[in-house]
């Protein structure tokens, strides 16, 4: 058995969809036995989420979202769906349609888009989607039907980015999906919470869906088929050297996928992990490709490096002083503030001496929280216990990502030569403690060639030769790569 997910740009159009049903075709042929998991029509969220603040704000619920809403899903039943099946189709659909347009009066009527009632609405983008690609693969001959995931993935009422109850959850899914004659096509990124009210988990939340299904019932594999080709060594766009990665472990895929690298939602990761069950990235419009297999354990071949990563829109916060960690509490307080504020931080340095302390956070909050932390320290300010707080703005985060980083003592020395030579100045360092990671903070303005210079001192045009030459041979001959679990 597997677990086949398809995010929104695979079933953005008619077309894409029509291609998604030969992907599920194959798989039916082949004894997969798939569970398909799909996200919302392209561009449908934030249209929906669109409509909602609209109806809040304006005198009248409907408007100009929900009217696209409406064409753009009766144009894809229209160029999917055979004439004498779209009946049948618009059965399904149009109550939801109606519900939809109920939900935006109430929230013109209480001039009010909360949390809560942001789930409900944007739950109608995946319940759409999973109902008309059931029909869709129905007419082509491939028994389906829709299942709806609140029936089985429970969480809290952290509306937004809800947190998952694995226990009641996975017993759930082992009772309602461990065996079914018919391919169930499952609603991505919605929950239902304790008390029965509709959550999501998180943008991306359809991925890790995927995953928590799979890891319940311990597929074989599950599929991420989405529009690339999987991870690569950096980003293609910023880093035109940059190659596919062949096999990651799960720990270097968290890290790539916290650190920038957006091919999956980081959270996917887990459940897949505990239950050592293989993810591997898919190209809906590229299926000859190998893609990326994430499992136990992962390899770079010659490359001695896993991926390089970005982060932008960052700030870096410096504290110099004399005497603070153990005798002010400073530190500690300082974490305590940015916890209660539910500050990401992205990057901690602190001296051994104990005075002095870099903090790398995002840029939205930034000024915001540099008040706090000046008014929570403010005596230590004023009787120069504390030299300076510092605030450098427009820092980018670069993260060098390897298994071999515990291993393999010359990586670190030929990043550091690498930028030296290259005059990139360094602004604070920092390793994670799974020795995973080595991730450096650098001015925005050489954010692109810190990536590059870093990326060239372990990727040679041989090792981009080579795996250019293999992806082609592979795609031409139709081979997919089958993980070993």
């Amino acid at each position: 058995m597997k677990v086949l997910k398809f995010g929104g740009t695979s079933v953005g159009s008619a077309a894409a969809i029509n291609q998604v049903i030969s992907i599920i075709g194959n798989s039916v042929k082949k004894g997969e036995n798939p569970i398909v998991v799909v996200s919302a029509f392209k561009g449908i969220t934030n249209l929906l989420l669109e409509a909602g603040s609209y109806a809040a704000k304006s005198s009248q619920p409907e408007n100009a979202a929900y009217n696209k809403i409406i064409e753009i899903h009766s144009e894809v039943i229209r160029d999917l769906i055979p004439p004498k099946f779209i009946n049948s189709v618009m059965i399904e659909i149009i109550p939801l349609f109606t519900q939809l347009k109920d939900l935006l009066y109430g929230i013109h009527l209480l001039q009010e888009f909360s949390p809560k009632s942001s789930d409900w609405l944007v739950s109608f983008g995946e319940r759409l989607s999973a109902r008309i690609i059931s029909q869709a693969l129905s007419v082509n001959g491939i028994e389906a039907q829709y299942f709806d995931s609140r029936d089985v993935i429970i969480t809290d009422n952290s509306f937004g980015s809800a947190k998952v109850d694995f226990d009641k959850t996975n017993k759930f899914i082992w009772e309602k999906l461990s065996s079914n004659e018919n391919i169930q096509v499952v609603t991505g990124f919605i929950s239902k919470s304790e008390s029965g009210e509709t959550t999501t988990l998180g943008r991306g939340g359809s991925d890790y869906t995927a995953s928590i299904i799979g890891a319940a019932l311990k597929v074989d594999e599950i599929e991420i088929w989405t529009d690339v080709d999987g991870f690569m060594t950096a980003d293609p766009g910023l880093v035109p050297g940059a190659v596919p990665i062949d096999s990651l472990t799960y720990d270097e895929a968290f890290e790539l996928t916290h650190y920038g690298a957006n091919v999956v939602y980081p959270p996917t990761v887990k459940p897949a992990c505990h239950a050592l069950v293989p993810i591997v990235i898919r190209n809906t419009f590229n299926p000859g490709f190998l893609g990326t297999v994430i499992k136990e354990s992962g390899s770079t071949g010659n490359i001695n490096i896993t991926g390089v990563t970005l982060l932008t829109d960052l700030v870096l916060l410096k504290l110099e002083g004399n005497e603070f960690t153990d005798s002010l509490g400073v530190t500690g307080r300082v974490y305590s503030l940015l916890a209660r504020n539910k500050v990401e931080v992205v990057l901690a340095s602190q001296a051994s001496a104990g005075n002095s302390i870099s903090l790398c956070i995002h840029s939205d909050r930034a000024l915001e929280i540099k008040a706090k932390i000046e008014e929570e320290l403010r005596y230590e300010l004023h009787f120069g216990q504390i030299k300076s707080l510092g605030f450098e703005q427009e820092v980018s985060l670069i993260a060098v990502i390897t298994e071999n980083l515990r291993n393999n003592s010359t990586i670190p020395g030929r990043i550091f030569d690498s930028l030296g030579r290259n005059g990139v100045d360094i602004l604070s360092i920092a390793q994670g403690a799974s020795m995973l990671n080595l991730s450096l903070v650098v001015s925005k303005t050489d954010e692109v060639k810190a990536l590059n210079v870093i990326h060239d001192a372990f990727v040679s045009d041989e090792d981009r030769h080579k795996d250019n030459a293999e992806a082609t041979a592979l795609c031409n001959c139709g081979l997919r790569y089958v993980a070993m679990g």
